[in-house]
């Protein structure tokens, strides 16, 4: 596969501590529902930590998924990333994402357009975890 040109690596992404033995490199662009950083290229979204994981010289192999390890979907920092099956990956995320302090800071943020987009990308999970906490169906 022929590697991506990116512009800098600064302007996609920013290093942050987010409690995982090192720092996320959190992606800056399009967040997809999932929590999964994207971007545009040849008319369609591409998964940004596949493409980066691969643009440090990574191969995933046929019929594997990346698993991230830090749990933190919208990170692209390749070091975190692991090939697994389907059903690997399945299992793992079933564990919670979440802590119980982080639950509170989203259900006492005050709504503003866009605020749970960014709790979600600050919390690396979807949009609709975000929003499932927030009206009381998860984290009861």
């Amino acid at each position: 596969m022929a590697q991506r040109k990116f512009k800098t690596f600064s302007e996609h992404w920013v290093v942050r501590d987010m409690g995982y033995k090192t720092p996320c490199w959190i992606w800056q662009g399009h967040i997809n529902p999932g929590g999964y950083g994207q971007y545009f290229r040849n008319y369609k979204y591409v998964m940004a930590h596949k493409e980066v994981y691969e643009y440090f010289g990574n191969k995933i192999p046929t019929g594997m998924e990346l698993d991230h390890l830090c749990k933190i979907t919208c990170c692209v920092n390749p070091k975190h990333q692991e090939p697994v099956t389907g059903l690997e990956n399945k299992h793992r995320s079933n564990v919670t994402k979440l802590t119980k302090e982080q639950v509170v800071e989203i259900r006492n943020t005050p709504y503003v357009r866009g605020v749970v987009s960014s709790l979600a990308q600050k919390f690396g999970v979807g949009v609709s975890t975000v929003s499932a906490v927030r009206t009381g169906q998860n984290w009861k």
